[in-house]
């Protein structure tokens, strides 16, 4: 146990939380056992963790694995390398310690705070991370990448250098998945039933992006170069196909935590025919 890192509340907190999610309707017996093995242990620092929100944090990080896990099935991945990046302070790294436990499994965020509770807390390799996405180089190649909320921060050249940093560090064969912000976030914001921290002026600028191109960007008052996005399914696709020989698996819309949309891409291998996509569309 670490001292520092370990609060009874908290603890309590999640112990709970767990217990909640464990009696939620339709789970079956590999997602309850998934449950009752990953990590309870939070970092003080952690700023996915709201006091008085565990269920939520938990839930996110296992709507995740679901997505992960029913992506991989599909797929037939066999996963022994895991890239998550960015890590954060474990909240889905967590659930994919608790998943692959065999796996070799490298955190990459650009907190260092972040990068070391990982690697104490779920043995994870650990690699600090650039702004720099077309500078990052990781010593191997991974059989699966989870990129959660990072692309929805990004503008459209920062994503382009994102996936080609992920497209050469994916394995043949391998896995990339990624979420973004896509169509129910555009309605939300035109609507104004979500703002993600845009004011107005900045709000009409990532839906003008969004109509014109299929890609709405615009940065926040306090950080140059880390925003809010919005992409379209066509421009999202049309993307990643300019990168490199991969293949599209699976667009699940809304599929992570019923918010963000999730792709996945397929690393082509000589030998190998990619599965036919799974396209799951939530009525708008």
């Amino acid at each position: 146990m670490f001292i520092n890192e370990f609060r009874a509340p908290q603890w309590l907190e999640m112990r709970f939380a767990r217990s909640a999610l464990l009696r939620s309707p339709g789970l079956g017996d590999a997602e309850k056992q998934l449950l009752r093995r990953v990590s309870l242990r939070l970092a003080p620092d952690d700023t996915m963790y709201i006091g008085g929100q565990s269920r939520q944090y938990l839930a996110v990080g296992f709507s995740a694995m679901r997505c992960i896990s029913r992506i991989v099935r599909h797929t037939r991945t066999n996963v022994g390398s895991v890239l998550d990046l960015p890590c954060g302070h474990g909240r889905v790294l967590r659930f994919l310690r608790a998943e692959f436990r065999k796996a070799e499994i490298t955190g990459c965020d650009v907190d260092p705070n972040a990068v070391r509770f990982c690697e104490r807390t779920f043995g994870s390799a650990g690699v600090l991370s650039t702004s720099e996405l077309s500078k990052l180089i990781l010593s191997e190649q991974f059989d699966l990448i989870w990129c959660g909320s990072l692309v929805t921060h990004l503008d459209q050249q920062q994503t382009k250098n994102l996936l080609y940093c992920f497209w050469r560090h994916l394995a043949p064969g391998g896995l990339c998945l990624f979420s973004t912000h896509g169509e129910s976030p555009r309605e939300w914001l035109e609507a104004d039933a979500k703002s993600y921290g845009l004011s107005p002026g900045q709000r009409d600028k990532v839906l003008a992006g969004f109509a014109g191109c299929g890609y709405g960007y615009a940065d926040y008052d306090s950080q140059i170069g880390y925003g809010i996005s919005l992409v379209s399914f066509d421009r999202m696709t049309t993307i990643a196909s300019e990168i490199g020989d991969w293949s599209l698996v699976a667009f699940l819309e809304r599929g992570w935590d019923d918010h963000h949309d999730v792709y996945g891409f397929f690393k082509n291998q000589s030998g190998r025919t990619p599965p036919k996509p799974i396209m799951a569309r939530s009525p708008h």
